[in-house]
């Protein structure tokens, strides 16, 4: 979705490669959300407003990530494989997101469709100081 989507905003051409990639990072999120809670995860321990609330924090560092290691990649596949832009920009998305859709499963799968990110961390605390003692 992600990528499929920033591709067609390019051809528009009214849009530079990096809104290109918020507009499609944001699709994709909201269609990812409910693909995973309803597919993925079966989860409906919590609120589905919480765990949206939850998705958008964790989803919106994975799209920081996927800016700015798009962005590397691109530069990378121009300067030393010597790619057209289109190509570069196009590989180079891909291999952001396949490095970012790593971070977000675990991510989801541990804060999201569980407790929520600070019930994990209290209990990852409590656990902690109990092995402390």
């Amino acid at each position: 979705m992600s990528i499929g989507s920033r591709y067609l905003i390019s051809l528009t051409g009214n849009f530079s490669f990096e809104i290109a990639i918020l507009i499609g990072y944001i699709l994709g999120m909201l269609w990812n959300f409910f693909i995973n809670k309803f597919f993925n995860f079966r989860s409906f321990s919590r609120k589905t407003q919480l765990q949206l609330l939850t998705f958008v924090i964790i989803a919106s560092f994975g799209l920081l990530l996927t800016i700015v290691l798009s962005l590397i990649f691109e530069w990378i596949l121009q300067i030393y494989i010597e790619l057209p832009v289109e190509y570069s920009e196009l590989f180079g998305h891909i291999i952001a997101l396949g490095c970012v859709m790593i971070y977000s499963f675990a991510c989801h799968k541990l804060f999201t469709f569980r407790g929520g990110i600070i019930r994990e961390l209290k209990h990852f605390h409590i656990e902690k100081l109990k092995n402390d003692y």
